[in-house]
């Protein structure tokens, strides 16, 4: 069961440090970044994607508008290097159960299936010899593993667990070991250190009430359906 959202403690954070430099009607522009984290769909919704629903949530909870923005224009920037993590995880990857490849050495010169914009592509081509080949949405690479166009799919270790407990993928949840030394993690950055200072109060309480986790859980499971439609299309024709 997913954990009940907090909403109180929420609102009064915002209004304890509500003195961010800008009045509650005043707009917060964010840029999503490059990597579309958890993404169900190649062409989603206006503003149905793991990144633009957490910066709403933000904004619920500061008062604030949400609207999007590019680069130097946005206030906050999500899928950051530095600043407030609010996705961390290990790499792993899934392969066909009959034949297919066990460990990150057996993949040398073999394609794997990534999403595009992947921020530790670079790292399996340089560290095992991969060679990748990109999907538009995390659904859509997963079923590039069933299609046969990959050896495996490399993706976050927390969706993996979860898609690889699936009856529907009973036959490509062979487990290829977290990368070693390597951890990926999804950051939101502000523009204004007191902005900063207030997400990082507002994602810690999120983290310990269970809220981020819900959101996080969300979108593996929005992936997952997607990619199961995705594959009984397949199994239609």
């Amino acid at each position: 069961m997913r954990p009940p959202r907090v909403v109180v403690g929420t609102l009064a954070l915002a209004l304890l440090w509500g003195s961010v430099n800008a009045s509650a009607s005043e707009a917060l522009s964010f840029d999503p970044g490059a990597y579309p984290l958890l993404s169900a769909s190649e062409q989603p919704a206006p503003g149905h994607t793991f990144e633009h629903t957490l910066a709403h949530k933000l904004g619920t909870a500061l008062q604030r508008k949400i609207v999007p923005a590019a680069g130097a224009d946005a206030n906050l920037v999500m899928g950051a290097e530095q600043g407030i993590p609010y996705f961390e995880s290990t790499v792993s990857a899934l392969s066909k159960v009959e034949g297919g490849p066990s460990t990150w050495q057996a993949l040398q010169q073999q394609p794997v299936c990534l999403t595009s914009g992947s921020p530790y592509a670079s790292l399996l081509m340089q560290r095992f010899g991969i060679v990748p080949r990109f999907y538009p949405s995390t659904a859509q690479a997963l079923i590039g593993l069933k299609l046969g166009e990959c050896k495996a799919v490399a993706q976050e270790s927390r969706l993996l667990d979860d898609i690889a407990a699936l009856p529907e993928w009973v036959r490509y949840n062979r487990r290829i070991e977290p990368v070693v030394g390597y951890r990926f993690v999804q950051a939101v950055e502000a523009r204004d250190p007191a902005l900063n200072a207030t997400l990082g109060h507002l994602l810690s309480e999120w983290r310990t009430s269970g809220e981020l986790d819900a959101h996080i859980q969300f979108w593996i499971d929005e992936v997952a359906f997607e990619a199961y439609v995705l594959s009984d299309t397949l199994d239609c024709h």
